[in-house]
C-alpha cells in the first residue's frame, strides 16, 4: 500500500546523518531520492524503525537541514533507510525547491 504524500525526485547527493543525541561528526552517506516528506538514504548502516536522526543534504545552492524519523529499513536489494522529515516548514522546503 502506497503511503507517500509527496512526489519523489531523483537526487543523488552526499548526506550527513547524525544519530539522536550524537554531537560528533556523524555519518557521510548518499541519498538516491528526495521529496518534501523525506529522503531515501543508501546505507548498509541499519537503523531502527522510529529512530530519530538529524540530517544535512545539499539541494541546489543551499542545504536542507533538519530532523526526521526512520520509517522504513530495507536490507535487501538496494539497502538503505527512509527518513520522514519532522517539523519541516513550507518556507524551508520552498527555499530548496521542494514545496
Amino acid at each position: 500500500m502506497e503511503r507517500r504524500t509527496s512526489r519523489r525526485r531523483l537526487h543523488r547527493a552526499p548526506v550527513r546523518l547524525y544519530l539522536d543525541g550524537d554531537k560528533g561528526a556523524g555519518f557521510e552517506l548518499e541519498s538516491s531520492d528526495l521529496s518534501a516528506g523525506g529522503v531515501f538514504i543508501e546505507a548498509d548502516l541499519l537503523l531502527s524503525l522510529g529512530e530519530r536522526v538529524a540530517f544535512e543534504v545539499p539541494v541546489g545552492a543551499g542545504y536542507l537541514k533538519g530532523y526526521g524519523r526512520v520509517v522504513r529499513v530495507r536490507s535487501e536489494g538496494e539497502p538503505g533507510v527512509v527518513i520522514r522529515f519532522t517539523g519541516m516548514g513550507d518556507e524551508q522546503l520552498s527555499q530548496v525547491g521542494l514545496a
